[in-house]
Formats: structure tokens, C-alpha cells, sequence
């Protein structure tokens, strides 16, 4: 990206300014794009038809990784790890690393199931005892599939009515026309999901003047 424009002996960097303010706005829940979760941080608001708006949030921020242009983003865990992959909880260890600081009660809760011998299970706890699995039979919750179960509940937890969004966001992302497809990996930020295992709640920050 071309340098900014000089004023008073900065240099002015207009686009990195509009990109950082569109997605402060987002991230502010009075807005309603986002709400606050029970332990820390911020998720997507459940429902509403805000497709568009997400959509248009992931070309930007597409085109900020794409022109090197370094912005805050505070949009949330789970949907930075959603944005690089189109899954934010492909494996259990990826879905209870997002759940911990989000819904550190259910976390608790769920670690507790993982880690009890549960043999061939017990009628007090199924498949069905939290959303996420209502399109099979209710199951007993055993040792067998009891991974698959927490894995399924979690994401049911952190994505669930908010998959739309995400979708919006991540394909807008993921599929802008970049000079070299093959190098596409190189253009993200270490931070980004698809290059390391924890992904970031914000993309780096470079103020808009730098003198």
C-alpha cells in the first residue's frame, strides 16, 4: 500500500483510519453485531439479519491483510478462528480452547465429563442433555462417544445461531481474488487461524498517524 498522505509532519494513512473506526463500531455491542459473553470477551450477537454487514466485514478485513494496512479488530475468539477456516471447532482441543475464557462455567462442566470414567453411560446424561445433536437419536453419553458429545455441544454453544454470520464473513473472506492463489497463506498474519494453533481476539494495531 502506498504511503499516507503527510499532514502537520505525520504520515496520514486514511484507509488504516476508515478500517480501524468500521470495525471499532462493530465491536462495540451497543451496536448490536456483538455481545458480551459470560467470561471474557466478545461473540457475534444470536440471530438478527445482519448477513450483509458481516459479509462486508470480511472483505475488509481481507483487503486490510491484503494491503499490509494493520487494524484493531476486536470481534471475538470464535470468529477469528472461523474467519481463516470456515470451522471454529473442528476437533474437541480447538473447541474447549474457545470455550474456556467465553463460558468457563460450562467449561468446568464439560472437563468434568471428559474426565470421568463414564463406561457404558448412564440415563442422567445423554446426547440430547445440551443442544447440539437433535438430528440423531438420543444417545447415553459413554466413554466411547463422550469427545464427539462435548465437541458437538461446545460448537452447538459458541456457534450454533451465529453460523450464518460467520458464513457470510468467512466466505467473503476467504474468497477474494488475490495475484498468486498458491501463496494465499502468506499474506495472513501469524495471529490468523490456519497459522497457529490459538487464534487472536485482534488483528495487530498501527495508529493511523505515525510520525
Amino acid at each position: 500500500m502506498a504511503a499516507g498522505t503527510q499532514v502537520a509532519g505525520c504520515d496520514y494513512k486514511p484507509f488504516a483510519w476508515a478500517a480501524t473506526a468500521a470495525l471499532e463500531w462493530a465491536g462495540d455491542p451497543a451496536n448490536g453485531l456483538v455481545e458480551t459473553l459470560p467470561g471474557e470477551g466478545l461473540q457475534l450477537a444470536a440471530g438478527g439479519a445482519r448477513v450483509a454487514e458481516w459479509r462486508g466485514i470480511g472483505r475488509l478485513l481481507a483487503k486490510c491483510v491484503l494491503d499490509g494496512v494493520e487494524v484493531r479488530a476486536d470481534l471475538g475468539d470464535v470468529f477469528f478462528a472461523y474467519l481463516g477456516s470456515g470451522n471454529a471447532c473442528a476437533s474437541l482441543d480447538a473447541a474447549m480452547t474457545l470455550l474456556a475464557p467465553a463460558y468457563p462455567s460450562q467449561h468446568a462442566e464439560w472437563e468434568t465429563v471428559l474426565r470421568q470414567r463414564l463406561g457404558g453411560g448412564t440415563p442422567a446424561l445423554t446426547t440430547h442433555s445440551h443442544a447440539g445433536w437433535e438430528e440423531v437419536a438420543a444417545e447415553p453419553v459413554t466413554d466411547g462417544n463422550k469427545r464427539d458429545a462435548v465437541r458437538r455441544w461446545a460448537r452447538q454453544l459458541l456457534v450454533g445461531r451465529r453460523q450464518e454470520h460467520l458464513d457470510a464473513a468467512h466466505h467473503a473472506f476467504a474468497t477474494v481474488r488475490v495475484p498468486r492463489p498458491r501463496r494465499w497463506r502468506r499474506h495472513l498474519p501469524h495471529r490468523l487461524p490456519g497459522n497457529s494453533p490459538a487464534c487472536s481476539a485482534s488483528l495487530p494495531c498501527k495508529p493511523a498517524f505515525t510520525c
